[in-house]
């Protein structure tokens, strides 16, 4: 934390969320430049998300969030929510 120009404390922890992708990958299907809005996030995943064997059942994903309960969910979606300008408010 900075006050008035100075230093008053170091973070404890942090949580670093990133998103990982293969530019191979990308390369492979024609994706030149990296997603820049939530819209360009939605339309890559859904070029990764495929039926690879044909039985008529999505079995590659283009993207994975965790779901559920647990901590990684609440400070994976925090920063989601963050970026998104929402907020967390009580009752």
């Amino acid at each position: 934390m900075e006050y008035k120009g100075k230093i008053w404390s170091v973070p404890f922890a942090t949580n670093n969320v990133n998103v990982y992708y293969r530019p191979s990958l990308f390369k492979a299907v024609g994706i030149t430049q990296l997603p820049q809005t939530w819209e360009d996030l939605r339309q890559v995943a859904k070029k990764f998300t495929l039926d690879t064997n044909g039985n008529g059942q999505i079995n590659q994903y283009g993207i994975l969030l965790p779901a559920g309960k647990g901590e990684l969910t609440v400070f994976t979606w925090l920063l989601f929510m963050w970026s998104r300008g929402s907020n967390i408010s009580k009752g």
